[in-house]
């Protein structure tokens, strides 16, 4: 079976949450802030291929999606990062340009009600 050309969905992962904390500590009046920042998600990779000659193996793996970012914790500590994504199959091949396509629709703004 030959495949040329095929249609993926890859998403980057979200970034964690930050954490609101505040130092608290004896014989301090305002100790201040203390929260982490949240982790980085992760990326999706494609890597070139020179020996592969179609895209079979990501027609079997259409929807590549990172690792999201973990939250901050107290005490200054950052979230840990999410890993980045590379497809198992090893790569695509280094003939075809990916084409991006956004997928992303604006929400609808609400209905406004009118009273009687």
């Amino acid at each position: 079976m030959f495949i040329d050309e095929i249609k993926i969905y890859a998403r980057a992962g979200h970034g964690g949450k930050g954490c609101v904390a505040f130092h608290r500590e004896a014989y301090i009046a305002k100790g201040g802030p203390s929260g982490g920042n949240g982790g980085r998600g992760g990326d999706v990779i494609l890597e070139a291929d020179h020996d592969l000659n179609n895209l079979l193996a990501q027609f079997y793996q259409p929807r590549l999606i990172a690792q999201d970012g973990k939250p901050g914790m107290g005490k200054g500590c950052d979230g840990l990062a999410g890993k980045d994504l590379v497809p198992w199959c090893g790569g695509c091949p280094a003939n075809p340009v990916p084409k991006l396509r956004r997928t992303t629709r604006r929400p609808k703004p609400p209905r406004r009600r009118h009273s009687s």
